[in-house]
């Protein structure tokens, strides 16, 4: 399968399976043009990003004693998840050009980021908050999907959301332990 086509099929499409399908064998022949920004990636109607639905409060490490806030952080780090394979499927149709490493990388990640997704919602679904049952956030689709360059996207969302989210790991590994998960 081109890169192209994936990275189609998981920006645009609103059947999640499709949207976490991974392929093997991945082919970059025919890149085609650069695509326009949409106004946000295709989801599945319960899980749109919209401004306008309550998100949950942040998360915090002493809050995820109780089960239940335990699943809406779950559901919070699926969510980022989410947008972090989205942007990097819209990157991979924005930037056409960019290097045949650089692309074939990011459609590696991309695959990483589904598998992330998956482990994080079926823990959340675990203690009991089903996929869309809260508000997602658009901040980082906001954020990134406008950026007009690879190197400005890998600033963005590698440099500073993803170093992040490790940077945070362990400090939620820790908070995870103490509650015997």
């Amino acid at each position: 399968m081109e890169i192209r086509a994936f990275a189609e099929a998981v920006l645009y499409s609103s059947d999640l399976s499709l949207k976490l399908g991974s392929v093997a064998g991945l082919t970059d022949d025919r890149p085609g043009a650069a695509v326009d920004v949409p106004s946000a990636p295709g989801r599945p109607v319960d899980l749109e990003l919209r401004a306008d639905k309550p998100v949950p409060a942040a998360p915090t490490p002493a809050g995820i004693e109780d089960e239940r806030a335990r699943g809406l952080a779950l559901h919070s780090f699926a969510h980022h998840e989410l947008q972090a394979l989205e942007l990097m499927a819209l990157a991979l149709l924005r930037f056409p050009d960019a290097p045949r490493g650089f692309r074939r990388g990011l459609a590696k990640i991309l695959m990483d980021e589904q598998r992330h997704f998956r482990m994080y919602m079926d823990r959340a679904e675990h203690w009991g908050v089903g996929l869309g049952e809260v508000g997602t956030g658009t901040f980082f689709w906001d954020t990134v999907s406008e950026l007009s360059s690879p190197v400005d996207f890998l600033a963005a969302l590698s440099l500073t959301y993803e170093q992040a989210n490790l940077d945070f790991s362990s400090y939620w590994e820790d908070a995870f332990r103490a509650v015997d998960d």
